[in-house]
């Protein structure tokens, strides 16, 4: 009995606050998601056709499609160099631009 109420949080005020830390991070991540989405208009107008949100989208996506992009490469010497590949880059963008052009607003 002691041991489970020692570890189980109820009477320990560092378990309890280590919680209570934890919920605020949530929440906090939460907030944060919200924060990095793009607005509906933006898309919209995209959409739509417009060059200037396509340019926000992809901009919005850059650092995405430049993670996805990053290749490994070894040299001789067994050194270890990481790039992003240029075609791949241009496809995927290609590819957001066309799938944002077919997208269906409302």
């Amino acid at each position: 009995m002691l041991y489970a109420r020692r570890f189980s949080g109820i009477g320990n005020p560092r378990l309890r606050r280590s919680n209570s830390i934890w919920r605020e991070k949530q929440m906090m991540n939460t907030v944060r998601k919200s924060e990095n989405l793009l607005p509906f208009p933006v898309i919209s107008a995209a959409a739509n056709g417009d060059t200037n949100a396509m340019c926000a989208i992809l901009k919005h996506y850059g650092g995405y499609i430049a993670k996805l992009c990053t290749r490994t490469l070894k040299d001789d010497a067994g050194n270890t160099y990481s790039y992003v590949d240029e075609e791949m880059r241009n496809r995927l963008q290609v590819r957001l631009i066309t799938r944002t052009l077919a997208f269906h607003v409302g």
